[in-house]
């Protein structure tokens, strides 16, 4: 019988972690029949020891870092956003209201509190948090200062009190954030994620409603109208982040960059502690990262949690974490050998110890290794070109990441193709191989996003190519280079088109299980004209996403002129909404 993966928990742990390794085969640890080190992976909800870190094994993984605390304290965070924001300006570090740690920054918070009330006519609502409880506790609003009462450490904060509401409801999401490595950096965010919902509609006239100001579980699953439907949200207080995509849909606005300011929160967090966290290639961090969007869609930071919750409270959990907990079990890359743990490595003598990241790899011309870009639904968000690769190396280059990240921010809020802005960098073409002509970076992030969008498409039950998505990427900058596209925006869009049509060949060609009708797939196969390939991919991108459809998302835009002659003034934008439209319905970031 082949030896199995054996996981240990810690305090009996999370019963869904259990739940899944038990289904994949895993065993777990009896301390009874097993020697100490016998173990694959250890999950616990509360930090490791010092000593445990320091006696890691090749063949064991941590479910922490060392010394993440300091995102994960209210306080801890404030402080060092405060560092950051005077390091790098308040324009940059401008997602989360400044806090006032009390009872140490009293004064400042007085002085701040009596300029704001005499200078504005509105009113200024305030927000109090225990440094150091989770969940809700403790929390309460307040506007005058005779009701800030407090008997331990908390922080105040400005409260956002225009957030933007469904059907009248706050709510905030839960980004489930995986750090693979500190040093270097590399970050993943999960496409699935929760959008939480408080269960009485926003009101400020009572601010110690919690269940209209607060979207926390713990609190609203025992509120009156939690069972109850309540407008677009229906019973309960939870959606799946698919479902808010699909609200985002239908309104008017650059969906694209609000997902790119998330990231950039999540990015710029990180930053905060990324060069003070102990390097410990066998650990991955799952964070909770709580964002709230205003009504002018700006998103701001509320808290970053560790260990978030994976209880199962309704079906949007039970969609959600049980395959947030498979995929961050997959991007802990663990090889073959490592189930059979001592007895493999003592066969290797004199071997190294092969802890990080050892599998799905890719090396950059300059000897630097790529993490790879999708794991699941684990999408790499950082770094996500070379110069970030670059300053992710070796000493943190906090002041080139930000630049990158503003430049993107700033390719994303334009909204239109701009060749003298937006061609690509020596770092980006060495990063990605082929004398590609000057492509705009958001065509390289939409060409990029579509064709490991086709590769792993759960929808269709594709399985990898078995070159991989890495050398898809490569075949495609290939085939740029032997077709000798012209250096222009229409040229690359009929391009992409015609190849996602090749692609759907090929694809199709190496699958043996299929889950749409054989005559819709030979029409997408045969119809490898360039007049009709949008058209092709509109009704193929229909079946994997009907919701394409429903919202009027393609076949409302004239799809004519292929041959040469753009139809007409935003041809290109038209092309773009369509490839964008496939990224962001299925669940794929821009980045």
């Amino acid at each position: 019988m082949a030896a199995a993966f054996v996981f240990r928990m810690h305090d009996k742990g999370p019963e869904l972690v259990r739940e899944v390794l038990l289904e994949r085969g895993w065993e777990e640890y009896d301390g009874g029949k097993r020697e100490e080190e016998d173990w694959n992976l250890y999950w616990r909800g509360s930090a490791f020891h010092s000593s445990e870190y320091q006696n890691l094994l090749p063949w064991q993984r941590l479910n922490h870092h060392p010394k993440t605390v300091g995102i994960t304290r209210k306080d801890c965070l404030a402080r060092h956003l405060r560092r950051m924001r005077a390091t790098f300006g308040s324009a940059l570090y401008d997602f989360s209201p400044a806090a006032f740690i009390l009872p140490n920054d009293y004064t400042r918070f007085l002085a701040e509190y009596n300029k704001l009330r005499l200078s504005r006519r509105c009113s200024i609502y305030w927000i109090c948090k225990p440094v150091d409880l989770s969940r809700g506790r403790g929390i309460f609003i307040f506007e005058d200062i005779k009701d800030l009462v407090y008997d331990c450490s908390v922080i105040v904060q400005k409260y956002i009190s225009s957030p933007l509401l469904i059907s009248g409801y706050k709510f905030d999401l839960r980004i489930y954030v995986c750090v693979k490595s500190f040093n270097p950096l590399t970050v993943y965010i999960h496409q699935e994620g929760l959008v939480r919902f408080a269960t009485e509609k926003y009101n400020l006239s009572s601010l110690r409603n919690l269940y209209a100001h607060l979207t926390n579980t713990s609190i609203n699953k025992f509120g009156p109208f939690y069972r109850t439907e309540k407008g677009s949200v229906g019973q309960g207080c939870k959606w799946t982040m698919s479902k808010f995509r699909h609200f985002l849909h239908s309104l008017d606005i650059n969906e694209l960059l609000l997902w790119q300011r998330i990231n950039n929160i999540v990015t710029l967090t990180l930053l905060t502690i990324a060069s003070s966290v102990p390097s410990c290639p066998n650990c991955v961090e799952l964070f909770g990262f709580d964002v709230l969007i205003d009504n002018k869609f700006k998103p701001w930071l509320l808290e970053v949690n560790y260990s978030p919750a994976l209880t199962l409270d309704c079906q949007a959990d039970v969609s959600v974490k049980k395959g947030l907990i498979g995929d961050l079990i997959d991007l802990m890359n663990y090889a073959s050998t490592d189930r059979f743990r001592d007895r493999a490595y003592k066969k290797q003598s004199g071997s190294q110890s092969p802890a990080g990241i050892r599998v799905g790899r890719r090396t950059a011309p300059n000897g630097q290794h790529i993490p790879p870009v999708r794991v699941g639904n684990f999408i790499r968000t950082f770094p996500f070109n070379a110069a970030t690769l670059k300053a992710s190396q070796h000493k943190l280059d906090v002041t080139i990441i930000t630049q990158e990240l503003q430049k993107l921010t700033g390719l994303l809020a334009s909204g239109h193709s701009d060749e003298t802005k937006w061609r690509r960098d020596e770092g980006t073409r060495k990063m990605f191989p082929g004398k590609v002509a000057r492509q705009t970076l958001l065509w390289i992030i939409i060409v990029y996003n579509l064709s490991v969008c086709i590769t792993s498409n759960e929808s269709l039950r594709f399985q990898h190519l078995s070159s991989g998505k890495e050398q898809l990427i490569q075949t495609i900058w290939e085939w740029y280079d032997k077709t000798k596209i012209r250096k222009t925006s229409r040229d690359l869009c009929r391009s992409v088109l015609t190849l996602k049509t090749r692609v759907f060949v090929k694809v199709f060609k190496e699958q043996k299980q299929r889950s749409i009708p054989a005559a819709q797939k030979k029409n997408v196969i045969t119809s490898n004209k360039q007049n009709g390939c949008a058209r092709q991919l509109a009704e193929y991108t229909g079946t994997i996403f009907p919701n394409l459809h429903r919202e009027n998302r393609c076949h409302n835009y004239p799809l004519k002129g292929l041959n040469g002659n753009p139809g007409g003034r935003g041809w290109e934008e038209r092309m773009l909404f369509i490839s964008a439209g496939l990224i962001l319905n299925s669940g794929i970031s821009p980045c």
